[in-house]
């Protein structure tokens, strides 16, 4: 387990700078806990607009639905109790309860019934979560999966920052080189007289 653990960080950090690696991290989350689909999220403070970074197990059409506005009905982050990096577990019953329609309507067709969530990192322009979910009819998790979330979560935290950052230094270095080209340059050649 301990030889699983240490290949699956350094595919954590390989996503850092290889964004489609990110399937690879969430499928291999999944088997580490016995899930049957994973999501890691950030949501903009400003905006509270919430994005998938990547998921496994879930269907594209709902991902793309939930980027396009169907997350602001999410209120997962919401039933979060504990603090960064720890995971709080979230049974059918309280998600139910929580939010009926976001249950109806998206949780129980997609048959998640249970969740283990963790809130990765949180500041004044984003906050990044990652949860894993097993069907309505499976049993909950054990504290040996929930240790395995603690464990991985600020691993996962510092690779989506990372990947920020190096998405943030792309873009500027294209806005850079972008006013460079529009600056008209040409060469000025003075003799000995002047």
């Amino acid at each position: 387990m301990q030889e699983d653990l240490l290949d699956f960080v350094g595919d954590i950090y390989e996503a850092s700078y290889k964004p489609g690696h990110w399937e690879v991290v969430m499928a291999k989350l999944c088997q580490l806990t016995g899930s049957k689909s994973s999501v890691l999220i950030i949501e903009n403070q400003k905006s509270g607009s919430r994005q998938i970074i990547s998921i496994h197990g879930i269907s594209r059409i709902l991902a793309v639905a939930y980027n396009a506005g169907l997350g602001r009905y999410d209120n997962t982050f919401s039933l979060i109790k504990t603090k960064i990096n720890d995971v709080t577990i979230l049974p059918s019953q309280e998600l139910k309860q929580s939010n009926p329609s976001y249950y109806q309507f998206i949780l129980k067709p997609s048959d998640i019934g249970h969740i283990s969530v963790v809130d990765l990192h949180k500041d004044s322009d984003i906050r990044i979560g990652m949860a894993v979910h097993r069907s309505l009819n499976a049993p909950g998790y054990s504290n040996n999966e929930t240790n395995i979330l603690r464990l991985i979560s600020p691993h996962i935290c510092r690779a989506v920052l990372i990947q920020r950052e190096l998405g943030n230094a792309h873009s500027e270095a294209r806005n850079m080189m972008s006013l460079v080209s529009k600056i008209p340059m040409g060469m000025l050649l003075v003799g000995q007289d002047g």
